[in-house]
C-alpha cells in the first residue's frame, strides 16, 4: 500500500511546488525554412571574458536570445537571415554578418564609456528618486501596449526524489517542451489566447496533460503578491521606498540609452522580502531587466531557492517588450521523516521570439469567457489530438499536429539547448515514438507508468478549477483530488 500512497503523495509535491510558481507569476506552422542553429560565444574584447545576457538577434527582426552566464548563445535561423546584432549593457553594439557556413562564432564587444553630456545631466540622480521615477511611470509605460502576438518556445523540467522515490516505476526526471503562438489583448477586456503548436515531453506525462506553457511574466505593475500565504511588496510596489534599500551600482550604455544599475535589500530583513538587482532606462524609466528572489528570512513552509530573471527588448524608443525569463526552485516535504520524504527542483523557462505590439488579433480573440464559461475540450481523430482548455481571461487550444514533430526538430529548433544529462533522460524516455527499428520495422512507444500531472504553470491545467471550494487554493484543491 505504501508505494501507491507514495505516488499519490509525489503528485500532490509535485503540483504544490509547480502552483507555487505559476502564482508567482487556425495556428500558423512554424517557420518549414528554418536551416541550422547558430551558437557561439559573446567576449569582452579586452580581457577575453565571456559576456552574460547579452542579446543576439537577427538584424531588422524580432527572433534573438540571450547569452547564459559562459557567454554562450544558441539561436535557431532561417535561410534568408544574414546579419546580427548584439548588444550588451556597457558595451558598443555591433552588428555583423552570419558566416555562410560555420555555425560556432565569437564575437567580441569594446566596452562603451558613458558620454560627459550624459554624466552632467544624471549627476545628481539618487537611487530613491530614480526609483520615484519608475514607479511614477509603471502604469504609464505599461499602458502603450494594448495587443502583444509572440512566438513562445518554453521549457520546464522537473527531478523528484527522496526515500519514498525509489520505486522504478515512479520516474525521477520530468521534461516538457512548447512552441506556442500567443495572442493577447491587455486592454480593454484583457484576454490571452495561447495556440500550442510543437510539444514534446518525457513518457512520464501525458500528450494531453502537457500544457506547460510559462507565457505569465512577472508584472512589475504589482504593487505587491501573496506567495504561500506570505505577502511581500514588489520592487516597484507604491510602498517599496519603504521597505527596500536601493543602491546605484553603474551607469551603463545599451546603444544611445543609458542603463540606471541597481540593487536592492529589504530595510529590515525581519520582514518578508525580496533582493535583487534592477535595470531602467534613463528618461522612460522603464524597467529592461531584473534578477531577484526572496530574501533567505522570507521562509515559507517547504519551498525554497526560488528565484527570477526576466529581460526586455528594446521595440521602440518608448516599448520593451519581455523577452526572456527564468525561474527555479526546491522544495522539500516530509510525510514520515526518514521513511516517506520528497524533494524537489523546479526551473521553467520561455524565450519569446517574433513579436509584434499594438497589430489587429484574430476575430476569435474578441470575446471574452465569463466566469461561468470555464471549459474543456478534447478531440481525437486520425492519431492527431486536438484539445482547448478555456478559463476567465485565457484559452489555450493544442493544434491537431502539436505532437507531431520528431527529435530532429527540436535539435534544430530549440532555444535552449538540452544537457547531455536531458538528452540521456530523453533517450530512455522521449515521448516521441521512434519510427523504425534496424530491420525497418515501426517501434511503437512503450506504455507509460508512474504519470505525473503537470498543469500550464500560466494558471490552465487539466484539473476543472469550477470545483474549487470556497477559499480552497488551486494547490490544495490538486492534492484533494489526488489523495481523496
Amino acid at each position: 500500500m505504501l508505494r501507491p500512497l507514495a505516488l499519490r503523495y509525489s503528485q500532490c509535491f509535485v503540483l504544490t511546488l509547480v502552483l507555487a510558481l505559476a502564482g508567482f507569476a487556425a495556428a500558423p506552422m512554424l517557420h518549414a525554412q528554418q536551416a541550422r542553429v547558430l551558437t557561439g560565444t559573446v567576449v569582452d574584447s579586452a580581457t577575453g571574458q565571456p559576456l552574460s545576457a547579452a542579446s543576439v538577434f537577427v538584424r531588422d527582426t524580432k527572433r534573438g536570445t540571450y547569452t547564459r552566464n559562459s557567454g554562450q548563445f544558441r539561436l535557431p535561423i532561417e535561410a534568408t537571415h544574414k546579419r546580427l546584432t548584439i548588444r550588451s549593457i556597457g558595451y558598443a553594439e555591433r552588428t555583423i554578418d552570419i558566416p555562410a557556413n560555420s555555425t560556432d562564432m565569437r564575437v567580441a564587444l569594446a566596452a562603451a564609456d558613458v558620454t560627459a553630456a550624459t554624466v552632467t545631466v544624471t549627476a545628481g540622480m539618487t537611487p530613491d528618486e530614480l526609483i520615484r521615477r519608475a514607479i511614477a511611470r509603471k502604469e504609464e509605460n505599461a499602458s502603450r501596449i494594448n495587443t502583444l502576438v509572440s512566438t513562445l518556445y518554453s521549457k520546464m523540467r522537473l527531478d523528484i526524489g527522496g526515500s519514498a522515490m525509489q520505486d522504478e516505476s515512479m520516474p525521477p526526471n520530468s521534461i516538457t517542451e512548447t512552441f506556442s503562438k500567443v495572442y493577447e489583448r491587455r486592454r480593454p477586456d484583457p484576454f490571452k489566447e495561447v495556440v500550442i503548436l510543437q510539444r514534446r515531453q518525457t513518457k512520464n506525462i501525458l500528450p494531453t496533460e502537457n500544457l506547460a506553457v510559462f507565457d505569465e511574466f512577472f508584472d512589475f505593475t504589482q504593487d505587491d503578491l501573496t506567495l504561500i500565504k506570505t505577502r511581500l511588496v514588489t520592487p516597484l510596489g507604491r510602498e517599496a521606498l519603504d521597505e527596500y534599500k536601493y543602491t546605484i551600482t553603474g551607469k551603463k550604455m545599451l546603444g544611445d540609452k543609458l542603463i540606471y544599475e541597481l540593487s536592492f535589500e529589504p530595510k529590515a530583513r525581519i520582514f518578508p522580502g525580496f533582493e535583487g538587482t534592477l535595470s531602467i532606462v534613463e528618461g522612460t524609466y522603464q524597467l529592461i531587466a531584473a534578477a531577484f528572489s526572496p530574501t533567505d528570512e522570507t521562509a515559507f513552509p517547504f519551498l525554497h531557492g526560488l528565484r527570477f530573471e526576466q529581460k526586455y527588448e528594446r521595440y521602440d524608443d518608448s516599448i520593451w517588450v519581455p523577452a526572456y525569463q527564468l525561474a527555479t526552485a526546491a522544495a522539500k516535504v516530509s510525510i514520515i521523516k526518514g521513511l516517506m520524504e520528497f524533494e524537489g527542483k523546479f526551473s521553467a523557462q520561455t524565450h519569446a521570439t517574433d513579436v509584434q505590439v499594438n497589430v489587429p488579433l484574430p476575430d476569435s480573440i474578441g470575446k471574452t469567457p465569463s466566469k461561468s464559461e470555464t471549459t474543456s475540450a478534447l478531440d481525437v481523430t486520425d492519431n492527431s489530438l486536438s484539445m482547448s482548455v478555456t478559463t476567465r481571461g485565457k484559452r489555450i487550444t493544442v493544434a491537431p499536429d502539436a505532437d507531431s514533430a520528431k527529435s530532429e526538430f527540436w535539435e534544430a529548433h530549440a532555444f535552449a539547448e538540452p544537457s547531455e544529462e536531458e538528452r540521456a533522460i530523453y533517450k530512455r524516455a522521449d515521448s516521441l515514438p521512434a519510427r523504425v527499428d534496424s530491420a525497418g520495422k515501426r517501434v511503437e512507444a512503450a506504455p507509460v507508468v508512474g504519470l505525473i500531472h503537470l498543469p500550464s504553470i500560466g494558471g490552465v491545467g487539466p484539473v476543472s478549477y469550477t470545483h474549487l471550494r470556497a477559499h480552497e487554493t488551486k494547490a490544495n484543491l490538486v492534492c484533494r483530488l489526488l489523495l481523496e
